[in-house]
């Protein structure tokens, strides 16, 4: 029996020393990534010496992993240690957003961990077991890059080395430097820089802080434009600023906050409003958004006198409610740096309330209902979070309400999305009954050359709300189905992979769907018999990566697009297409969007084969400025031909209602601006919708313009939301 014991517990050491062994191998990789979740504040003791490790110095071969009798034992809680400490750029400036890594180096045990730098430069990696660990340092924005070694350091068992300092040189990266100083030429200390690519497509991006001498360096940019932001908890902000990477010597002078003083009165008796809840932003508004709705702070004045700074010169919005009030809004136009703006005057009025109940269609109240004011493009279903539950007999109450017209959007899970227009009149009580059902249904085949499609991707739209609904795929039948689909009109969707010949394109169709009924929307897919190819070269030079788009408009209701990229060699083809016209885009894309773009139409007949070598240059270029809303929120749309202004009466809802005459989205720069390239002559028209700047889908800010775009090359039309 002992014998068997003592063949059972060398068996078991035997096993562990391998286990061990595996282990060390792998922590003792010197080019592990750096991983693992943030971990608590290390405990402090004094530093240890650090040797510096300049980046020419080649890091030494990896030693031999010692015997297995003489690994140690896994270290326990008291025996790891940590390294923690500071990182600044160039001009000894705290540097955020610069991940720190400790590589273990020596035979012992040791698992490489990374941290990234706080705004003050500040970092602590622990956990780490007695070891030499290479430290290294890279942009957090920098996935691929190696970054350079900053330092060795040693620690034996337990020791925390803390009060590092490491200097971060940016790696391969380009720089912007200047100063900023404020009106009197004196430096300004502690600002926050950030620079991000322009176009958002890239993952450039850094942060800084000025010095004592109100110095920064922003590292580790890719090449390109960036837009730079600066903040300083004293002077504010200023509008983004675009800047090439690379730059030196970019300036910044801050002044001091615009200040704007005032008075928030009832206006039916002129009377002051002593208590009151008051919000200040930088830009025009015409309601309270969203977003806007957590930023009021109370204000309490016997005269109901308030005095607020703005973050920034320029354009700002002042808006004040109160309970039982509909918010009031003003806005400021101008504004400068330490500038105050006195007299301001908010005249506040009773707002309108709805005492509502949701039923089914047997008039039984429904409990758990949500109840949406207006739309927001930003969440899942394009409707805003609950302002309301109905209770147990159904019932809801909103109040403190703005006169006009409002939208309702009543949702529940077991029954069909609700919407609801409803005219707010102020001061006044509407008590609307509002009825719930199953909706109805869409559903149909999706087939291809005769044979059942499975795996097929569809989704639902509500264009006249711009909601999403649901999504669903094919079975092995190739059949659909979605339920409870709020009744009226309704866009199906198909995103179909690898059917035709053709490896991605989108199908989409307009149904109408009854209550209670099914409408069917089939698929019927056929291999094209028409091809496309040709060269694309722009300014005479290959260009591989272009973005080749086909749209067909096959009837009022449906719209064919697939898509395509020019290859290495600045070649395209497109094969199994359908026949009939088609518009064709092709697009370069440059850090805005795009820098040459081209429009042109194409007719593809039976079994046909198009070869078409194309010239791109930037061709007529349409630039302009639009005020009234938020650049971040505002979509800018391109029409062909000149549509009537009452045309589009449905705001943001418009692409839907013309999809011939649609061209592009075109992007807006934070700064408001924008740049239409590669036109060619003709008439064209353009559509500003800024769909967070509103309660509801109707008050929705728009803004359109026509423009004959001739013989020039510059063209230049300015917008005004309204």
């Amino acid at each position: 029996m002992m014998d068997r014991s003592i063949q059972k517990y060398a068996i078991f050491v035997l096993a562990a020393i391998a286990l061990v062994a595996v282990v060390a191998l792998l922590w003792g990789r010197n080019d592990a990534a750096p991983s693992g979740p943030p971990q608590p504040e290390p405990r402090r003791t004094n530093a240890e010496p650090v040797v510096p490790s300049p980046p020419e110095t080649p890091e030494p071969a990896e030693e031999p992993v010692p015997p297995l009798e003489d690994e140690p034992s896994e270290p326990t809680d008291g025996e790891l240690g940590s390294i923690s400490g500071i990182v600044v750029d160039a001009l000894g400036n705290p540097a955020s957003q610069v991940l720190v890594g400790a590589l273990p180096r020596g035979p012992s045990k040791g698992e490489p961990k990374a941290r990234a730098t706080k705004m003050d430069g500040q970092f602590a990696i622990d956990g780490l077991a007695a070891n030499t660990y290479v430290v290294k340092l890279r942009a957090v924005a920098d996935r691929d890059g190696p970054g350079h070694e900053a330092a060795t350091v040693t620690l034996a068992p337990g020791q925390h080395v803390e009060d590092l300092e490491l200097v971060f040189t940016g790696g391969d990266g380009l720089t912007i430097s200047g100063r900023v100083t404020n009106t009197d030429g004196e430096p300004v200390q502690g600002a926050l820089l950030n620079a991000s690519f322009v176009s958002g497509e890239s993952d450039s991006r850094c942060e800084a802080i000025t010095g004592s001498d109100g110095r920064y360096i922003l590292s580790g940019l890719s090449a390109g434009p960036h837009w730079v932001n600066l903040w300083h908890e004293q002077y504010g902000s200023i509008n983004p600023v675009e800047v090439e990477a690379g730059s030196r010597n970019v300036d910044f002078v801050m002044g001091s906050r615009p200040t704007i003083e005032g008075q928030v009165l009832d206006r039916r008796t002129g009377t002051p409003i002593p208590d009151f809840e008051l919000i200040a932003t930088t830009g025009t508004h015409n309601h309270v958004q969203q977003w806007m709705r957590s930023g009021f702070t109370p204000h309490h004045h016997s005269e109901g006198c308030f005095s607020v700074e703005i973050d920034r010169p320029g354009d700002a919005t002042v808006a004040a409610r109160v309970k039982g009030y509909a918010a009031e809004l003003l806005q400021f136009h101008d504004l400068r740096s330490g500038e105050t703006r006195s007299g301001a005057v908010l005249r506040l009025v009773p707002g309108g309330t709805i005492h509502g109940v949701v039923m089914d269609k047997d008039a039984a109240p429904i409990e758990g209902a949500e109840v949406h004011v207006g739309l927001d493009v930003d969440t899942p279903h394009g409707i805003r979070p609950p302002a309301a539950s109905t209770d147990a007999d159904g019932a809801f109450q909103l109040d403190s309400l703005e006169a006009g017209r409002m939208l309702l959007t009543i949702s529940h899970p077991d029954y069909a999305l609700n919407v609801t227009a409803l005219e707010i009149v102020s001061g006044q009580v509407i008590e609307p009954d509002i009825v719930l059902d199953s909706g109805g249904c869409v559903e149909g085949v999706v087939t291809c050359d005769g044979q059942p499609a499975s795996g097929q991707a569809l989704s639902t739209f509500y264009p006249l709300t711009g909601q999403h609904g649901s999504s669903v795929k094919t079975d092995e039948r190739g059949a659909y189905r979605f339920t409870m689909v709020a009744p009226g009109l309704v866009r199906v969707r198909l995103y179909a992979h690898l059917l035709g010949g053709i490896e991605l394109h989108q199908i989409h169709t307009l149904a109408h769907v009854e209550p209670g009924g099914t409408t069917q929307v089939d698929f019927p897919l056929t291999t094209g018999t028409a091809s496309f190819s040709g060269v694309v070269m722009v300014h005479g030079q290959p260009a591989s990566g272009l973005q080749i788009r086909l749209r067909q408009v096959c009837s009022d209701t449906l719209t064919w697009t697939t898509l395509v990229r020019s290859r290495a060699e600045n070649t395209f083809e497109l094969q199994h297409l359908p026949v009939g016209p088609f518009d064709i885009e092709l697009g370069a894309f440059d850090a805005r969007g795009t820098l040459f773009r081209r429009d042109f139409h194409l007719d593809l007949q039976d079994a046909e084969s198009v070869h078409l070598d194309v010239e791109i240059t930037e061709g007529k270029r349409l630039t302009g400025h639009i005020t009234g809303g938020l650049p971040y929120c505002t979509q800018l749309r391109l029409y062909r031909g000149t549509l009537d202004a009452d045309a589009f009466t449905i705001g943001a809802r418009t692409i839907d209602a013309f999809p011939g005459a649609f061209l592009r989205f075109v992007p807006v720069a934070p700064d408001a601006t924008y740049t239409v390239t590669g036109l060619d002559p003709g008439t064209y028209t353009l559509l500003a919708v800024c769909e967070q700047s509103q309660p509801d889908m109707w008050d929705a800010l728009t803004a359109i313009g026509h423009i004959q775009i001739a013989d020039e090359d510059e063209y230049r039309l300015d917008l005004v939301l309204q």
